[in-house]
C-alpha cells in the first residue's frame, strides 16, 4: 500500500556551519540509516561537513569553536509500521538442519536456490566455521530455523552461498566455469540487495521500544553476522576496507554500525546460543592479561612513538593493541580464525575510527597489522584478490612514497608474507607468531 508522503526533514547545523552554508552530512547515525544508506549508493560520499554532533566534523575539521543554538520543540511525527518482511515458503518443514533433500517445488524455491542451499551446507559452511562443532550447532540451532520464516536471513545466505561458490569456480581455466561464477556473483549482489531491503524492516521493527522480541533480535544479529560474511568472502570489492578520504561507505564503517549492533541486542538473548555464532564478544577470563609477539611487538613501538605525550592519542591505540591481543587469544580458544575478522568490528569504535581518517601514522599501522592476518585467513577464499589484500598493497605504497621502505622491520616480514608467500598461520598457537622468524624461512 501506498506511504503517506513525509515533510522535509528538519535541518540542524551548528552556529557556524549555519552561517557558512555548510551542507549537512547525512552520514548514519542510526542502524536504520545506515542499511537506507546501503540500498542507495548514491547518498554514500560524504566530505567535512556539519554531522549534526558536538564538536559536528567541519568545525573539528577546521578547528573551530561548534556551538548550537537552543532546540525548538516540536510535535512528534506519526510512525509507520515496517511492510511485511515475511515471505512463506509452502510445504517447507525446516529442523535444526538445512533440509537439502526435498525437491524444489516442495520448497518453493527456484532450483537454483536449492542449489545454493545445498552448496552453502555442503561447501561452504567448512570455510565459514572450520568444522568447528559448537560454531557450526549454535548455527543450525538458531540460524537455520529462520531460514523459511525471514527473508533478510534467507537472501543473505543465499548470497553468501553464491558468492563463496563464484570464488571457487573463478579459479578454474574452463570458459564454462568463468561464465558460471560471473553468474553467480551477479546472482549473490543481487540476492543481497533484497536482503538489505528487508533488513531495513527488521531494523525499523527492533529500534521500536514497543515492541521488542527475542525472534526479532536473534533474526536481526544472524543477518548482520551473515552479511559480514558476504563482505567478507565478496572479492568484488563493494567497498574497501578504508576510505581515506571518507568518498565512499567502508568496512571500517560498516563494522560500526554491527559494533553497536551487538553491543545494544547480543546481551538481551544471552540464554540463546546466538552469543556462542559472535565468539569475538564472548567473556574473557577475569584474571585475562595474556601477551603475545604480535601485540608486544607493537606495544614496544608504541611506547618509543608517544613515551609520555599524548597520553589521549596513546590510550586510544593502546586500547586498539588490547583488541589485537584478546582477538588472538579467541582465536586459540576458539580453533578458528573468526576472531582475527571480527576484530575489525571491534576496531570500528568512533574514537579509533577518527584517528584512521586523521591518517594518524600508528593507527594505519595496526591496521595494516590486522589485514594481513585477515588476508592470511581462509575466509578470504582468494589470497590477492580482497579488500584486506587490497589496504596492504596500499599501506605499502604509502609506506614507500613517505619513507622508500617500510618503517619496521616486523611490517616489511609481515607483507612479505602476505604477498609472496602462500603462508597460512597456525590459529591453535597464533600467539606464538614471529613474522620475522618465518620470513627467514622462505627467503
Amino acid at each position: 500500500m501506498p506511504k503517506s508522503k513525509r515533510g522535509r526533514r528538519p535541518v540542524k547545523r551548528c552556529s557556524s556551519c549555519k552561517r557558512l552554508k555548510i551542507k549537512v552530512c547525512y552520514f548514519p547515525r542510526s542502524i536504520t540509516q545506515f542499511f537506507i544508506f546501503l540500498v542507495q549508493p548514491k547518498l554514500l560520499t560524504c566530505t567535512p561537513q556539519c554531522d549534526q554532533r558536538q564538536p559536528c566534523e567541519y568545525c573539528k575539521d577546521r578547528r573551530k569553536e561548534c556551538v548550537y543554538e537552543p532546540e525548538v520543540p516540536t510535535s512528534a511525527s506519526s510512525s509507520e509500521s515496517p511492510e511485511s518482511q515475511e515471505t512463506a515458503l509452502s510445504g517447507y518443514h525446516p529442523t535444526t538442519d538445512l533440509v537439502l533433500t526435498q525437491t524444489s517445488s516442495q520448497l518453493s524455491m527456484s532450483q537454483q536456490d536449492v542449489e545454493l542451499l545445498n552448496f552453502f551446507e555442503q561447501k561452504a559452511k567448512s570455510t565459514v566455521f572450520y568444522n568447528n562443532h559448537v560454531f557450526d550447532d549454535a548455527f543450525k540451532t538458531e540460524v537455520n530455523p529462520l531460514f523459511r520464516h525471514n527473508s533478510a536471513v534467507r537472501y543473505t545466505l543465499l548470497a553468501v552461498s553464491a558468492i563463496i561458490q563464484s570464488n571457487v569456480l573463478s579459479v578454474g581455466s574452463n570458459d564454462g566455469a568463468i561464465v558460471k561464477s560471473n553468474q553467480l556473483l551477479q546472482t549473490g549482489m543481487d540476492y543481497f540487495q533484497k536482503a538489505l531491503t528487508f533488513q531495513q524492516n527488521l531494523v525499523s521493527s527492533v529500534e521500536n521500544p514497543n515492541n521488542v522480541q527475542d525472534g526479532a533480535i536473534k533474526e536481526l544479529l544472524s543477518s548482520c553476522l551473515l552479511q559480514m560474511g558476504y563482505f567478507v568472502v565478496n572479492v568484488g570489492r563493494v567497498m574497501p576496507l578504508l576510505s581515506l578520504d571518507r568518498s565512499q561507505i567502508d568496512l571500517i564503517t560498516l563494522s560500526g554500525a554491527h559494533r553497536f549492533i551487538i553491543e545494544k541486542y547480543l546481551p538481551k538473548v544471552a540464554n540463546s546460543k546466538i552469543p556462542l555464532l559472535f565468539p569475538s564478544d564472548s567473556v574473557l577470563p577475569s584474571d585475562f592479561d595474556e601477551r603475545y609477539y604480535l601485540s608486544d611487538s607493537l606495544r614496544r613501538d608504541l611506547n618509543d612513538v608517544y613515551g609520555e605525550s599524548n597520553p589521549e592519542v596513546k590510550a586510544v591505540l593502546e586500547g586498539a593493541i588490547v583488541v589485537i591481543e584478546r582477538a588472538i587469544y579467541r582465536t586459540m580458544q576458539h580453533g578458528l580464525s573468526y576472531p582475527l575478522i571480527a576484530m575489525i568490528v571491534q576496531l570500528s569504535n568512533n574514537e579509533f575510527r577518527s584517528y584512521l581518517y586523521q591518517a594518524n601514522e600508528f593507527a594505519l599501522r595496526i591496521l595494516f597489522v590486522c589485514a594481513v592476518l585477515c588476508a592470511m585467513s581462509k575466509f578470504c577464499t582468494r589470497r590477492f584478490d580482497n579488500i584486506y589484500y587490497d589496504y596492504v598493497a596500499w599501506y605499502k605504497e604509502w609506506q614507500f612514497t613517505n619513507r622508500n621502505k617500510f618503517e619496521y622491520l616486523l611490517d616489511d616480514k609481515l607483507y612479505f608474507l602476505a604477498s609472496q608467500t602462500d603462508f597460512e598461520p597456525e590459529f591453535s598457537s597464533i600467539g606464538e607468531f614471529n613474522p620475522i622468524e618465518v620470513a627467514t624461512g622462505y627467503e
